[in-house]
């Protein structure tokens, strides 16, 4: 019993909030789709040619763990029919910017 709470504490400690990684699993018709892993998203920003679109795109929970908090989400963009660069910027779980660019063609 006290490994459970010993690794609960350092789950709650380390796992804080923020986001962990985002992964670009596919950019297809204009359609960008990614995988956000962490529990707040909050700090998500989406920027395509220079513009925020973040309130155009759709974030869906894709998977709760034992403690049903919500760590694994699915991000979908319809992205602007021009060539132009993909800015996924975020804050991580110790609150540090990170940011994930692609150009688009």
């Amino acid at each position: 019993m006290k490994i459970i709470t010993v690794f609960l504490l350092v789950l709650a400690a380390f796992g804080a909030d923020g986001i962990n990684k985002v992964e670009i699993k596919s950019i297809e018709n204009r359609v960008l789709k990614a995988d956000i892993f962490g529990k707040n998203v909050n700090s998500l920003l989406v920027i395509y040619n220079n513009n925020n679109i973040t309130n155009s795109c759709k974030l869906k929970a894709s998977g709760a763990s034992f403690d049903l908090i919500i760590r694994k989400w699915e991000l979908t963009c319809n992205l602007p029919n021009i060539s132009s660069r993909l800015e996924i910027r975020y804050l991580d779980s110790l609150n540090k910017p990170n940011q994930l660019t692609k150009f688009i063609e």
